[in-house]
């Protein structure tokens, strides 16, 4: 379970540093794009992937 957290946690805080670097940097509006898309999900699928985790181990 530990390392299925710390992986999910690490899902997680790449989806916000890739949605931080598209606000941040100067690049193209495409690439600001696709990084706050691809950012949003990696976020989403972390957040939904932990509490199923946790649902789940509470349920047993």
């Amino acid at each position: 379970m530990v390392n299925n957290l710390s992986g999910l946690a690490l899902l997680c805080s790449t989806g916000s540093i890739l949605v931080v670097l598209g606000i941040i940097l100067k690049i193209p509006p495409i690439f600001q794009i696709i990084l706050l898309i691809i950012g949003l999900a990696l976020c989403i699928i972390g957040i939904f992937s932990l509490a199923k985790m946790l649902l789940g181990e509470k349920s047993k």
